[in-house]
Order: C-alpha cells, then sequence, then structure tokens
C-alpha cells in the first residue's frame, strides 16, 4: 500500500458564542453543598490497555551523550500509573466532546513564518538601517536604482570540497585586506573594487582564483578590498565603490560568496524609509522565529559544547563536515533592529523611491532565501470564545467541571478577575493494577524507538484551516496562502488508534523488523539500525519496559454538583462504542497508548442532592427505591448530553463536526500510520522533511492539506503529480 495516515490530526474547534446552557459558559455551582438538581457521588472505571503502554520514571532516566534510557515508572512490584495523566486524558476528550474553551493556549501570539522560494529574491534591495537626527532610525535603500543582483560578491568560501573532506574553512580561500591576511567581517565599511566586464579578475589570488567560476561568471566579483574611514577617499585607479561587508556564513553547501552592500555611486542619493513600530516588529518576530526553531536551538547547544567558544564575529559550524547557521540564528543581539544593521528589504510595486513610506515595506528579511512571515498569528485566527477564559464567569463545560487557572496571571483588578482559579467538580483517585503479569521489560539497554516528530505549526496545510469551522485548506493552496486573517485553525490536535495491527506487531521489538511488511504494516515505533548498529542519539529515547496489553486498571472519579449534560458527557466518554479507544501515556504517535474505559454501574454511587438530604437526614436506611431511582437516571444523562449538542449545533448528534471527528480519531484508520516519508518502509535515515520538499516542488508538486478526519482519505507516499522510474520500482 502506497499510502499513509499521519499521526496527529484534528478535532474541530467550532466558534460556541451562541451555545447557552451547560455547555455554554458560566459560573461553576461550587462545592459547599449537595445542590438538590445537581448529581454527585463516585463512578467506577476500568481501564483496558489495547496497546503497549508506556509511563517512563523521569526520575530515574539514564542520560548517556544526550540519549536517554527510561525505565518503566513503578509503585512497589506494580506500574505506577500517575493519576494526573488519567485526569489530562479525560479532559482533553472532554473539551473536545464538549466544545469547550481551550485550557492552555500560550506561545502563539506571534506570527509564524514559512521559507520563500529560491526564485523570489530578485525583488528584493539591500539596505541598511540608520540613526536620525532625532534619535529616531531610517532604513536607507543601497543601490536604489538597481536590484540585488547589482551588490558586489566578495570570494570567501571554497567551491568544491577537498576528497573526503566537506571543508568550510575561509582562511584559505577567502579574500583579505589588501597586504594582510585579515578576513572582512560583518558591518565593515569597506573599499572594494569591483570586476565588471572581467577587467580585474587577474587580480584575484590564485590559490582563490583557481576555485572560482570560468571569467564568464565573475561580474561583479570583489578583486580587492581595504577597509575605510568616515571621509576617506578611495585608493587609485580602477573601479572602487563603498560599501559595507555582509556575512551570513557557510549556510549553503557549495556556498562560494558573501556578499557587499554597495553604497550609491557618486552624485546619486540612497532612498530612505522611517522605521515604524510595525516595521521593528515585523523584523522581531521573523528572527525570534527563526531562534526558538527547536532544532536549531538543539543543535546550536550541541555545537557550542564540541567547538570551542569564538569570537562574536565567527560563526557556528565551520569545522569540515558542518554547514553553518547564518549569524541571525544563533545570535541574540540580531533580534533587534539597531543601527547598523543589514538587511533586504522588499517594496510594494508601485512604490515610489523618491516618496517612500512604511506602508511600502512588505517584508524587512536577514538573507535572500529567507523565511518569510504569515500574516496573521494562530492566536488571531482562534475564535474568541474558544481562548482560555480569563474571569470566573467565562469558564465553559471543562473548566468548570476539571478546574481552571487563569493562564495570564492575575489580569484586570476588577471584582470578577479577583477570582484566578477554581478546583473543579471532579477528582480522579485510587488508582490499582488489577492484572497479575503486566509488566514486560527488555533487560538494561532496552530498545530504541523511532524518532518522535516535533510539532511543526508553520506547516499550514496541516496546521491552518480555510474558515472558523476548522475545514481542510483546498489541496494546491500555496504555501503563503496559509495563515491568512480570513482563516482558521484546524483544532484540538489528537493522536487517532492504530487499527488493525497485524498480530505479533508489538513482539519482540528488540528485533528490527522494520523493513518487513506484515499486511502492509511495518515495524514503525522501532528506530531501524543503520549498518548494522542500534541507533541511540539526542534525537530518540530507549525504553526498557512496557505495561503489556490486555492490561487492566481500576480507578474511581468522585464527582460533586454535576448536572445532567456535564455527568452524561462524562459518561459518554466511558461507555464509547466497541473498537474506540482513547490515547494515554507516552509516544502515542506510534501507536502506544490505546486504553479502553468503561464503568461499572454496579460499583457506581451517583445521586442526586435531594437523594443525599434523605441520605444523610435519616437515622435508618434510605429506601432501595431512592438509590435505584437515581441510578436509573443515569443513562439518561447520556441523553440529555447528546441532545444538548445536538441542540446548540443544530444537527443530528453523529453529524455534529467534532462528535464525528473525535469517534473517528477513537476508531482509527485501517491504512497505517506513520509521520510522512517518500519510502514504503522507515529508513534508517529518517529524513521525513522529503516528502514536504516533494509535496511542495515545483512543478510536481501537488502541495496536499492534511485530510480531515472523518473524510478517512489517506495521504500518498508520493506527494507529486506522476512518480519518478524509482519510485515505481520502489512501489
Amino acid at each position: 500500500m502506497t499510502n499513509f495516515h499521519n499521526p496527529y490530526n484534528f478535532v474541530p474547534a467550532l466558534p460556541r458564542d451562541f451555545v447557552s446552557g451547560c455547555l455554554g459558559d458560566g459560573e461553576p455551582v461550587g462545592h459547599h453543598a449537595y445542590l438538590e438538581d445537581r448529581w454527585s457521588g463516585t463512578i467506577s472505571v476500568k481501564l483496558i490497555t489495547k496497546t503497549p503502554l508506556l509511563i517512563p520514571d523521569a526520575s530515574t532516566a539514564e542520560n548517556e551523550d544526550g540519549h536517554k534510557t527510561y525505565d518503566l515508572r513503578m509503585l512497589g512490584d506494580q506500574p505506577d500509573l500517575p493519576l494526573t495523566s488519567v485526569k489530562g486524558m479525560l479532559r482533553s476528550a472532554y473539551e473536545a466532546i464538549t466544545n469547550s474553551r481551550l485550557s492552555v493556549f500560550v506561545n502563539h501570539d506571534e506570527r509564524l513564518a514559512y521559507r520563500s522560494p529560491a526564485s523570489g529574491s530578485s525583488d528584493f534591495y539591500p539596505a541598511i538601517v540608520a540613526k536620525r537626527k532625532d534619535g529616531g532610525k531610517v532604513l536607507r535603500i543601497l543601490e536604489g536604482a538597481g536590484m540585488l543582483g547589482r551588490v558586489g560578491r566578495l570570494p570567501r568560501y571554497r567551491q568544491f570540497p577537498r576528497p573526503n573532506e566537506r571543508d568550510k574553512g575561509e582562511a584559505a580561500v577567502g579574500l583579505c585586506y589588501d597586504g594582510t591576511k585579515e578576513l572582512p567581517m560583518y558591518r565593515d565599511q569597506v573599499w572594494v573594487r569591483l570586476n565588471p566586464a572581467n577587467q580585474y579578475a587577474d587580480e584575484i589570488p590564485p590559490e582563490i582564483r583557481k576555485q572560482l567560476p570560468g571569467k564568464e561568471l565573475l561580474e561583479n566579483v570583489v578583486t580587492r578590498i581595504q577597509l575605510r574611514e568616515n571621509g576617506s577617499q578611495p585608493p587609485g585607479g580602477g573601479n572602487w565603490r563603498k560599501g559595507w561587508v555582509y556575512i551570513t556564513g557557510a549556510n549553503i553547501n557549495g556556498k562560494i560568496y558573501e556578499r557587499i552592500f554597495l553604497e550609491p555611486e557618486e552624485g546619486k542619493k540612497a532612498p530612505v524609509v522611517k522605521i515604524d513600530e510595525q516595521m521593528e516588529q515585523l523584523w522581531t518576530e521573523l528572527i525570534t522565529d527563526y531562534q526558538e526553531q527547536k532544532q536549531h536551538k538543539k543543535e546550536i547547544e550541541k555545537r557550542n559544547q564540541q567547538t570551542p567558544s569564538r569570537s562574536s564575529r565567527d560563526y557556528l559550524g565551520k569545522e569540515p563536515g558542518k554547514t553553518a547557521y547564518s549569524r541571525h540564528v544563533y545570535m541574540a543581539q540580531a533580534r533587534q533592529l539597531s543601527a547598523g544593521t543589514l538587511c533586504y528589504v522588499q517594496l510594494r510595486d508601485d512604490s515610489d523611491l523618491e516618496r517612500l513610506s512604511p506602508r511600502d515595506v512588505v517584508a524587512l528579511l536577514p538573507v535572500t532565501i529567507s523565511r518569510r512571515l504569515y500574516d496573521a498569528s494562530p492566536a488571531s485566527l482562534l475564535d474568541q470564545s474558544l481562548h482560555p477564559a480569563n474571569s470566573i464567569s467565562e469558564l465553559s463545560s471543562a473548566d468548570r467541571v476539571f478546574g481552571w487557572v487563569r493562564q495570564n496571571g492575575k489580569g484586570a483588578a476588577d471584582s470578577q478577575n479577583k477570582i484566578s482559579a477554581y478546583k473543579g467538580q471532579l477528582r480522579v483517585h485510587a488508582m490499582e493494577c488489577i492484572s497479575s503479569d503486566p509488566i514486560q521489560s527488555f533487560g538494561d539497554d532496552g530498545f530504541p524507538l523511532a524518532i518522535l516528530g516535533q510539532p511543526k505549526p508553520q506547516q499550514a496545510r496541516f496546521y491552518a484551516a480555510k474558515n472558523k469551522q476548522g475545514e481542510v485548506l483546498d489541496n494546491g493552496t500555496l504555501k503563503e496562502r496559509g495563515y491568512q486573517k480570513s482563516q482558521g485553525l484546524r483544532g484540538r490536535k489528537v493522536y487517532p488508534h492504530h487499527q488493525r495491527l497485524p498480530e505479533g506487531y508489538w513482539n519482540q521489538p528488540e528485533c528490527d523488523r522494520t523493513q518487513q511488511a506484515v499486511n502492509n504494516h511495518y515495524q514503525e515505533y522501532r528506530r531501524p539500525k543503520k549498518d548494522g548498529q542500534e541507533q541511540r542519539d539526542d534525537q530518540n529515547r530507549s525504553i526498557k519496559a512496557w505495561v503489556k496489553p490486555s492490561s487492566e486498571f481500576r480507578f474511581r472519579i468522585d464527582v460533586v454538583n454535576l448536572s445532567d449534560v456535564e455527568l452524561g458527557a462524562l459518561l459518554y466518554l466511558l461507555s464509547l462504542p466497541p473498537e474506540h479507544y482513547h490515547r494515554l501515556g507516552g509516544a502515542k504517535p506510534l501507536g502506544f497508548g490505546s486504553v479502553r474505559l468503561e464503568w461499572d454501574a454496579c460499583q457506581t454511587d451517583l445521586r442526586k442532592g435531594q437523594n443525599w438530604r434523605d441520605f444523610y437526614g435519616s437515622l435508618l436506611p434510605v429506601k432501595e427505591s431512592h438509590l435505584e431511582s437515581g441510578q436509573a437516571d443515569l443513562n439518561r444523562t447520556i441523553d440529555e448530553y447528546r441532545k444538548a449538542v445536538a441542540t446548540g449545533y443544530k444537527k443530528a448528534f453523529e453529524k455534529v463536526p467534532f462528535i464525528a471527528a473525535f469517534e473517528k480519531s477513537a476508531l482509527g484508520y485501517d491504512n497505517p500510520v506513520h509521520y510522512p516519508r517518500t519510502t514504503l518502509q522507515p529508513r534508517p535515515e529518517g529524513e521525513s522533511f522529503k516528502w514536504f520538499v516533494e509535496n511542495e516542488a515545483q512543478p510536481r508538486g501537488q502541495r496536499l492539506a492534511l485530510p480531515g478526519l472523518t473524510s478517512d482519505r489517506p495521504l500518498p507516499i508520493n506527494p507529486t503529480t506522476e512518480q519518478s522510474s524509482s519510485t515505481r520500482r520502489r512501489t
């Protein structure tokens, strides 16, 4: 099978400001008394594992060169399943099926960025930030009469690596200042002699010249360079120009040149535009997005540990075999658009260079093939009725039942905001494993899990939606058309159950069977060996033990003062249809942690306040009929919940988008489930990014969006319009 399902998907989160009653917002009823028309008591629940359950013990984790190995969390001789994990699982599901507010939604106020295509660089002008006399700042557009191709090209790196060595060193090939061995550095003010018509190519030192392309490709290459001071005169003879050294680093394989930003020729004036607050924000948001990328932070930290500290004028990653990071990726001061900052500016097509205003600036970019900011931040696309509550009067159903803490601190000092937290009406307790042999161990070394992907909300076709109802973006949507102000978000992330795994799929995980298919399924949860050796590094984790499938736990849920609808939603989650599962524990994208919940009516004691009043108000045993009557009403609460959803969202219960998607996620898929990749079997190298590259590639990439949960439509291994011959052979 050449199709697969992504490990995560989304349950739509619909605008809810029109919903009232128990599914709407409102203050909680409190815990001070058993209210007459509300349910209180205890629910007995059984939890059965369908797939292995990972409960890693972080306190005893072993760390060797960044690779962590986890044992199973234990309490005595039994697995210790944290109550907080179970409550978190229930809350996430409860939020989804009641379309409640999100309990947590932080760090989404800034716009995300996407990588612009290489072909877009011709629209950019080189520019420098300069101070004004009044203390403000302006952007000076350098070489205003020409485009990017008019900057000077400064020889800096080898064109070709030496045999068996990807050498990014500069000293042997970089053009130095005249008469010195000193390399030009970022922001240096210089005089340069250019090679406009191959007049001066012979001036380039022979050891550099032999690394460069032929004479016909040396247009505007710098042949000589000297430092300059303010007011200094050009050296004598030849085509000398003022400029600024702009160095980003050896950030591309095969890179030869850095750039010289040229000042306008004598007699010409550089166009300027005032820098306003919005332009500063554009720059800061973009550089922050670069620097906050987890893969960047992790790799830079690793390189810092391996490489002696360098001057701030040096650049990470020049050692052999390492492609460098651009300076704006790792230098904290790069976030500020300070005087002297060199960048590229994109202007509106109808801009007048003689009368520029801030509105003419479309983008400020640190490099020519740069990330670009989307039009809107994720937070701005989330309907206001779904944002976390700011006051006690705004609590949604999940907030009232499971508890609430104000996300942004104490907030405004008004009567509502004096309360910044609420305990909730539900408590999970008395967890007990009732299986006699629930643990499977894998020795002191354990086995290596497959790499778990990091969230990548920058992939707009997976995370952004066509509208506030969470509808999927159209296939073929251009990358830059994601996160538009008219769009929405896909909803709450969920990890669908991996359905119909072949028999023996979880057996002997110590053995690498990742290249062998059984009923079209590969061993997705294990990292493949490479050259016969296990891969244990900082990208993945190893585990020593798990909780076996078919293991059973029991726990209790205490509730107080739940309405019929609130209790009905909870009981609905505890009585899903057959073969529908919740997800719990670690490594859910790899198929772990599918569990079934069932409530035991015989061990459950739930009564309305009037029944508890009779119970506590009598010295004699309460008549059995009262208790039986209360228990008989429990099943009706599920009907009340279903009716409230259907009425509130004006559709049959099963057709309401968030219900249909939740139930599909709990049921799972027939097709294999794994992260996107371009091969049928997991590859030792990983490289799942290649699927996204092919999906975007011109002209064959289909630009596929992540299908909705209920569409049951898989993604293709090959996201292009036609398969290459090698792909056809592999298939």
